[in-house]
């Protein structure tokens, strides 16, 4: 029997010396890509071996992405990794958060995208496949949203391997982590937290948890305009209109993705790079309302810190 974690350590020792060769020259958005299209080869032979024929096309998104954005991504495939883990009984995957950073390099989500193709080589190990993908074409010209929308893909993908999308407590989960960073802010700045939270909602739905998160990130800019940091336009609509009905845990745990790198950044901005967001926790019966209130919370909390910087 394969001893799985003992094979993750030796495929990571390999993982970290072929970084360290790719490091000594600089990694384009067009190597990552690379990266991700063989992510996806080794996704579809192990969807052939467990007869997974069902075709996803995911909502494509239209903001124009930086690597933040990306890097959460990355981080939310490797959450649903951990999912199809579970299910098969294998030992659970330690998804760690990364320092804040002013900038996120194209380097750092390489990583993370060489990270999701060791943890399918291993699956593949572990349902002894031994199909080997070809080598891949050569891509020119991609962009951040073409590796965004790509890794987009994966993600959605991956709901058949488990049967089952996000759930509402998987979301809960984020927006924990969401409050957790706001504490940390609230702290740093030696602030009284005065907000109360609300009362909970009936009737939510997750396209209201949705635009709660829009609403959260439109109250954050507040902070990075005076901070002078680079925002995501949010005159565009995030997805494409045609491409999406209606709006489900599962963009709503994309949209905690968006706050959780705004967030992020401004926290390296206020010097706070050794402040990391805790790991999610696991909630068990979550409703879209619970969620709902802990945002909407926030947004009363990021309005106290945002008043406050601004008077800095």
């Amino acid at each position: 029997m394969i001893d799985i974690t003992q094979l993750r350590f030796f495929t990571t020792c390999l993982l970290l010396a072929i970084l360290s060769v790719a490091k000594a020259s600089e990694i384009s958005i067009d190597d990552t890509y690379t990266e991700i299209y063989n992510v996806q080869q080794e996704l579809n032979i192990i969807k052939q071996y467990l007869k997974i024929d069902k075709e996803i096309i995911p909502p494509q998104v239209t903001l124009q992405v930086v690597p933040r954005l990306t890097w959460q991504k990355t981080y939310q495939i490797l959450f649903k990794l951990d999912h199809i883990h579970e299910k098969y009984n294998l030992p659970r995957l330690n998804i760690p958060s990364r320092e804040p950073e002013k900038d996120v390099s194209t380097a750092v989500i390489y990583e993370q995208v060489c990270r999701i193709r060791t943890e399918l080589f291993l699956l593949k190990r572990v349902f002894d496949i031994k199909t080997e993908i070809p080598p891949p074409p050569v891509f020119t010209k991609k962009t951040q949203l073409d590796n965004y929308n790509a890794l987009n893909q994966i993600l959605y993908e991956l709901d058949a391997f488990t049967g089952t999308s996000f759930l509402p407590s998987h979301v809960f989960g984020q927006a924990m982590r969401i409050h957790y960073d706001i504490d940390a802010l609230l702290y740093a700045l030696e602030l009284t937290d005065s907000t109360l939270p609300p009362p909970k909602k009936d009737n939510v739905l997750p396209v209201d948890v949705f635009n709660a998160g829009l609403t959260l990130i439109k109250e954050m800019q507040e902070i990075q305009t005076h901070l002078n940091i680079n925002k995501i336009n949010l005159n565009i609509n995030v997805y494409q209109r045609n491409s999406i009905q209606q709006i489900t845990p599962t963009e709503t745990f994309g949209m905690t993705g968006f706050v959780l790198a705004e967030l992020q950044v401004i926290k390296a901005y206020l010097g706070l790079t050794n402040v990391i967001t805790p790991v999610a926790q696991i909630y068990q019966g979550k409703i879209p309302a619970d969620t709902l209130q802990i945002l909407e919370w926030n947004i009363a909390r990021i309005r106290l810190i945002s008043k406050a910087i601004k008077q800095l």
